[in-house]
């Protein structure tokens, strides 16, 4: 469930961030609520698939994040089609989930090290305790 909300709301934030940077380059001057909703739905559906996936463990990791990458860029262009997002270009939504994965894979691997270093401490004054505890 963590991961799922984790995707979702970075797929949003960053999708927007990125759409409307495009705007202010093309000239637009706002945003539509229906767009914000519907990024937030194609990130919906998109951290539900990246959750389903990783149900199924992947032992290559590149074909993992080609499929993901894949799945996502499928959703996003699904949605383009649907709501008729013609005026954004194809290549600016591949962008757009390119980066979002990139930077998701570079927030989970320092997590895990992160998570990893504080379980190695802890372990190591696991040892350090029952060190002093033995009595023979």
């Amino acid at each position: 469930m963590k991961n799922f909300i984790l995707y979702t709301m970075f797929y949003t934030g960053t999708a927007l961030v990125i759409l409307a940077v495009y705007n202010v380059i093309v000239g637009e001057d706002y945003l539509f609520v229906n767009h914000i909703l519907e990024i937030f739905g194609a990130s919906i559906l998109i951290g539900v698939g990246i959750t389903i996936r990783y149900k199924f463990e992947i032992r290559n990791v590149i074909l993992e994040h080609i499929i993901n990458v894949g799945y996502a860029i499928f959703v996003i262009l699904a949605f383009r089609i649907i709501f008729k997002w013609h005026t954004l270009p194809v290549w600016l939504l591949i962008i757009t989930v390119v980066v979002v994965h990139i930077f998701l894979s570079i927030t989970t691997i320092k997590k895990m090290h992160k998570d990893t270093d504080e379980i190695n401490e802890l372990l190591k004054k696991r040892r350090e305790q029952n060190k002093d505890i033995r009595v023979v």
